[in-house]
């Protein structure tokens, strides 16, 4: 039997709709495997997680984990129960990197002050981010990926419910070790490569010492890259024992200029 006109057009109108549905589908995996490509690109040779979950908004990281690298004086630089990245998709799809936010939960993030003042974190991180030719482990793909350009673009940066471990070797050697627990940690702003702009930047924490807990607190803003910054810690009911080495250190430094 012979469509009507009305038929006709209800089967047309359906074709198009079943295309624009085809064609959203593809576009909608084209993004996700984007997604994981460039979190897997961002881990890098020493990175690992148990898995990578892609969603319609954002990508979930299970025990994340970035493996030290030679020289590292301490453990894993990071391990986090679970990582969510929320992409701006429209940036992803012009192959930009613009993440809205990154929130790690459960996690254990180890800092390193060198002897000479320098502070290190996330080593291996920053040097695949940094570099934008990066294209992560070897593998018979790798060659074929986009690499990762070099403007980078973080909005939000949260940690949630974990610990910072501070290995500080301008104070002693081996280094003195101060674990800041129930820490959360908020970040603001990073604009990679230049870091010209200002970050801010909220932790606040827990330190265990002898006798007891006390409560310590860092905000205020830095800009990176120039080695500025105006920021404020204050520490409530902190045991004093915790800052021995550095009460000393700042007794030694006026001895020495009283005596110049």
């Amino acid at each position: 039997m012979a469509l009507s006109k009305g038929g006709r057009v209800a089967v047309a109108v359906a074709g198009v709709v079943a295309a624009l549905i085809v064609a959203a589908l593809a576009g909608l995996y084209f993004v996700q495997h984007e997604v994981k490509e460039r979190v897997i690109q961002a881990l890098g040779p020493l990175g690992s997680a148990d898995s990578i979950d892609v969603g319609l908004t954002s990508v979930r990281l299970t025990n994340v984990r970035l493996k030290p690298p030679e020289g590292w004086p301490a453990g894993d630089p990071l391990h986090a129960d679970e990582i969510t990245v929320t992409p701006d998709v429209h940036e992803l799809i012009q192959r930009r990197v613009h993440l809205r936010s990154v929130v790690i939960s459960g996690f254990t993030l180890t800092v390193v002050r060198t002897p000479d003042g320098k502070l290190k974190l996330l080593p291996n991180l920053r040097e695949s981010l940094s570099s934008p030719s990066s294209t992560g482990p070897n593998t018979a793909s790798s060659t074929e990926k986009t690499p990762l350009p070099p403007e980078k673009l973080f909005d939000h940066i949260e940690f949630r419910q974990g610990t910072f471990v501070f290995y500080d070797f301008e104070v002693s050697k081996p280094a003195y070790k101060i674990i800041v627990s129930d820490a959360n940690a908020s970040i603001n702003h990073i604009h990679l490569p230049d870091l010209n702009e200002p970050t801010t930047v909220a932790v606040n924490g827990s330190i265990k010492g002898p006798a007891h807990t006390g409560k310590v607190s860092f905000d205020g803003w830095i800009k990176i890259a120039r080695k500025d910054s105006q920021t404020t810690t204050t520490l409530r009911g902190v045991d004093i024992k915790t800052l021995d080495p550095y009460l000393l250190k700042k007794a030694r430094s006026r001895v020495s200029a009283t005596h110049c």
